[in-house]
């Protein structure tokens, strides 16, 4: 079915893309503007993925930048779509009978076949239409212009006035981003000009620091991820302090390889992931877990 054809057909029509968008530049936004004009309802769906070095962002703090970089003209990120196929899943949920999707220029033939492949298998549409940005998708390696991983190596610099070139935002805004890519890589944020309310503004912040024993992530997976993907080799810290409640003191130290070993060991079993979770709320069970799994850890009191 051609364009024209489309949109002159009866039906609800919902236009979307899907990336990573760790961080959002103004690349991304190309393609979001590109997504405007076409009429239907506009969605963009983002990756849960976060890894220090390639995705320091969290999905929380990807949405708060899309959505201020973006503009309010489209719907930016659904806590429970992670994949491409969620996406087009959860659109068939909301009534939609025809989707187009909007891909980098290199990307369209081989998600044309991709969202075709699966319709009427794991969802069901009347058309499918994929087309072309007009450039390469933003998030590819070696892409044309500021793109994400670019931003990425002037944060990892700490280059801010190339950084702030990439963003589709003010100073202000282009400084937070700045400074939260930073502490995802877990470089230290030396030029911290923006105040911690400012993070604060949609309410999707919840302040965590690996490094703090108070102030640690309480999802402990997302900690040994970050400690195995540490570069230096070194031990560190699994806090299970919790403001109000009693706390012995103790600390659960482990090295960076032990932590793969252990995301390993979890990928390997994600039938048990719910067991896997309840066993990381403590010390005790913590230390229980890693002992039966042979990962190499020690429990001792903080210095």
């Amino acid at each position: 079915m051609h364009l024209r054809e489309l949109f002159e057909a009866d039906g609800k029509i919902a236009v979307f893309a899907f990336g990573r968008m760790n961080p959002p530049t103004i690349g991304h936004k190309k393609l979001v503007d590109k997504m405007a004009g076409y009429p239907g309802d506009h969605f963009l769906f983002l990756s849960h993925t976060q890894k220090p070095k390639t995705d320091p962002l969290s999905f929380a703090e990807k949405v708060f930048f899309a959505q201020k970089s973006f503009g309010s003209h489209v719907t930016v990120g659904n806590k429970d779509v992670k994949t491409i196929i969620q996406a087009m899943q959860h659109l068939q949920a909301q009534g939609y009978n025809k989707v187009i999707y909007v891909a980098g220029s290199d990307r369209v033939e081989s998600f044309t076949k991709l969202l075709n492949t699966y319709n009427g298998k794991d969802y069901e549409f009347d058309s499918i239409d994929v087309i072309s940005a007009g450039e390469r998708d933003p998030d590819a390696e070696g892409a044309e212009g500021m793109s994400a991983s670019k931003l990425k190596a002037a944060a990892r610099e700490d280059d801010f006035e190339t950084f702030k070139q990439g963003v589709a935002g003010d100073e202000r805004l282009a400084q937070m981003m700045f400074n939260k890519v930073r502490a995802g890589m877990g470089v230290n944020v030396v030029n911290n000009s923006v105040s911690e309310e400012d993070l604060d503004e949609l309410n999707l912040f919840k302040r965590t620091d690996n490094t703090s024993v108070k102030e640690q992530d309480p999802n402990k997976l997302k900690v040994l991820d970050w400690i195995a993907d540490r570069a230096d080799g070194k031990e560190h810290f699994l806090s299970f302090y919790r403001k109000g409640a009693a706390w012995s003191g103790r600390l659960l130290f482990i090295k960076p390889e032990a932590a793969a070993k252990f995301r390993r060991k979890v990928e390997d079993n994600e039938e048990h992931m719910d067991r896997i979770k309840q066993a990381l709320t403590n010390i005790e069970t913590t230390s229980k877990l890693f002992a039966n799994l042979g990962i190499k850890h020690d429990v001792r009191r903080a210095d």
